[in-house]
């Protein structure tokens, strides 16, 4: 409970910051457009993430009885959030404990979109791993995006690419999980970018 407050209060806090810095509902708008066209499977706003998220009920001599919804989804948005555009030395930072985006001032504008996208995904995965639910719902995200991206590469190729990702995952400096490894190749493909694009950063070529 004490927890769920603190939180509580952080959100309120951004929300004040907005109201008092018209800078930041211009970066926040450019958010949510964001949010609305890529991420709603991680807002699960996606039919099917809602479709993943039910349980099948049965009778005594096992024949099904239908499904019905597990339970309520989480409330995820990027709105609970403050961004920031500052001069930083990398391309940009997700500070989970103080619900905060930064995105490093003056980028040129794909490599703007890139971070953006990037440290978007931080935060939707931090928000889904706050909550028991959020965490089974992480689960139902990686498995629809694997459908997904197989449909999208095959499985030969999807497997070469997982092959990558395990090597990355190993051995790079600032975590990224399997989720977020998929999401980035999700975004680079309906981006018609080549992979690693939002995975960042400088890992295109490593993903050749």
């Amino acid at each position: 409970m004490i927890k769920e407050e603190i939180r509580q209060q952080k959100i309120n806090k951004n929300i004040e910051l907005r109201c008092t810095n018209p800078d930041y509902n211009k970066l926040m708008d450019e958010a949510l457009g964001y949010e609305h066209r890529y991420f709603k499977d991680m807002t699960c706003n996606n039919k099917s993430i809602k479709d993943l998220f039910k349980v099948e009920y049965f009778n005594e001599d096992g024949t099904s009885k239908g499904k019905g919804d597990y339970g309520d989804l989480p409330y995820i948005t990027i709105s609970d959030w403050i961004i920031k555009e500052k001069q930083i030395k990398s391309q940009g930072i997700c500070y989970n404990k103080q619900l905060e985006i930064i995105i490093k001032k003056d980028l040129p504008k794909l490599e703007r979109k890139s971070a953006f996208l990037h440290e978007m995904i931080h935060a939707y995965e931090y928000d889904l791993g706050y909550s028991v639910v959020g965490k089974k719902i992480k689960e139902i995200i990686l498995i629809s995006l694997h459908k997904e991206i197989e449909k999208q590469l095959g499985k030969r190729k999807l497997n070469k690419v997982l092959g990558t990702i395990t090597n990355v995952l190993f051995w790079d400096d600032n975590f990224h999980s399997l989720l977020f490894a998929l999401k980035s190749f999700d975004l680079d493909i309906r981006l018609n970018q080549p992979f690693g694009f939002v995975y960042g950063y400088g890992k295109i070529d490593f993903f050749k």
